[in-house]
């Protein structure tokens, strides 16, 4: 942990104000403002708010309070920018909760079909089972979505960074952002808040599967898939953190959509190899990374919107107590500590 923070620490110090540098290679030049993961809002585009060509001192900062008193790509007035942004992502999980809560009321409407009543025991039974199931995904999605937004609001504190350069890979012409650095703390974050909602929406999907009667519900079912592994969630956030500006004027949620209205997942690995040699081209500098969610955390951003239900102590944890206290009473034993 201590590393980790100095690492940071390090990271903030060299947030100085450097004039703007095009190398060769097209790539910026350390210590600006010009993130390409926001280029929608650099300096020059009259008809929005901009971020500052160069960074500048800050000192009206309230969403991301972090980067204030200092050398800062983001101002009082791009904040507002900001939050309406990450609005807008509030209101993207919002309706992907009503969507699944939709299908569930379709298979309470179909329950008093006759369709349902003249089906065979065994398949009411399937469907019943379908149902229920969705009790799990309500009670867990609160604390997973919750870490979601604060993700998101890490994202967009991280246009404040003059830093930048170190926490991103870029294409082949140095334009772009193809991939976002993000720290193994945050995934591990995003893990533990979504496990549970990951167990319970595979449940979930599978029962719908298994049950013959529920596909004769109109409306699709919701896509949980990404909640259902480390990988999946991490990849998930990894792409919304790429298009974290949603709107007609930004590049939302691209052309490239699911019926159900998420973006296409892409694999992050199919980056061409002249991207790659790209990032060979930063192996030179010392490389950092981008903490979404730690950052989020300590934004004021209003992340804490969807319920969350205390979960109950798991058997496994409950008979896994007396092993931990045995095994701390050895430790302080080993060091002769009382």
């Amino acid at each position: 942990m201590g590393s980790r923070s100095a690492g940071v620490a390090s990271g903030w110090l060299r947030c100085v104000v450097l004039p703007l540098l095009v190398t060769s290679t097209g790539i910026v030049a350390a210590g600006n403002c010009q993130n390409p993961l926001f280029a929608t809002h650099w300096a020059g585009k009259s008809d929005i708010v901009h971020i500052p060509g160069v960074p500048a001192f800050a000192t009206d900062l309230n969403f991301c309070p972090a980067y204030g008193n200092r050398s800062s790509c983001c101002t009082g007035a791009f904040e507002q920018r900001l939050k309406k942004a990450f609005d807008l992502w509030v209101a993207h999980f919002r309706e992907k909760v009503k969507r699944w809560q939709a299908f569930r009321s379709e298979m309470e409407v179909l329950q008093a079909s006759v369709a349902y009543s003249t089906a065979p025991s065994e398949q009411k039974a399937l469907f019943g089972k379908a149902a229920a199931s969705f009790g799990a995904v309500d009670d867990t999605f609160g604390t997973c979505f919750d870490t979601l937004l604060e993700y998101m609001a890490g994202v967009f504190c991280f246009a404040c960074d003059a830093d930048w350069q170190n926490k991103v890979f870029l294409d082949a012409q140095g334009v772009s952002v193809v991939h976002l650095r993000v720290h193994e703390a945050s995934h591990d974050d995003l893990w533990q808040s979504c496990q549970s909602l990951g167990e319970a929406s595979q449940e979930l999907l599978d029962r719908v599967a298994d049950a013959p009667i529920a596909k004769q519900v109109r409306v699709p079912l919701e896509d949980l898939h990404m909640f259902t592994s480390r990988i999946a969630v991490a990849e998930y956030m990894a792409h919304n953190g790429l298009h974290s500006f949603r709107g007609p004027r930004q590049q939302a949620v691209s052309s490239e959509q699911l019926a159900s209205g998420e973006p296409v997942q892409k694999d992050v690995s199919s980056v061409d190899g002249a991207a790659r040699s790209q990032r060979r081209l930063q192996d030179s500098q010392v490389l950092d990374h981008l903490d979404p969610v730690r950052d989020g955390r300590a934004s004021s951003f209003q992340c804490g919107v969807f319920p969350r239900k205390p979960l109950a102590i798991r058997s496994s944890a409950a008979f896994a107590l007396p092993w931990l206290t045995v095994a701390v009473l050895v430790a302080f034993s080993s060091t002769g500590r009382p």
